[in-house]
């Protein structure tokens, strides 16, 4: 899939921006410092927080779930940035979807679903 746009338009599952958050103090800075990156959307595990970040990196989306992130037909790349036992099913999810993915490590939690990742098509 190639984007047809300039940049790649991200989301980001996980992408909470409280100061304790991976997200906020690594990928969230690494996509908005990259000409070649847009963050449009974050997914967080609640409403409130959706719209803290929402509201704070000044982007078009916040969910509160990953699958109405993965379903947005604007985002090119899913950047995976939550605890390892939810990797699996939003890379997959992601895959079904047409979505890049950039996943932190690991990238499951044993090497069956990890195969079948690299599988997947």
């Amino acid at each position: 899939m190639v984007a047809k746009h300039n940049k790649i338009k991200v989301g980001i599952v996980g992408g909470s921006v409280n100061p304790e958050s991976w997200a906020i103090k690594s990928h969230i800075p690494a996509l908005i410092n990259h000409d070649g990156y847009e963050l449009i959307a974050v997914s967080t595990s609640n409403q409130a927080s959706a719209m803290n970040a929402k509201r704070t990196l000044n982007i078009e989306y916040g969910y509160d779930n990953y699958d109405e992130l993965i379903q947005n037909k604007e985002i090119d790349l899913v950047v995976v940035s939550v605890k390892a036992p939810l990797h699996y099913e939003i890379i997959k999810e992601s895959i079904i979807n047409e979505k890049h993915v950039y996943s932190e490590w690991p990238l499951t939690n044993n090497i069956n679903q990890a195969n079948e990742l690299t599988t997947m098509r």
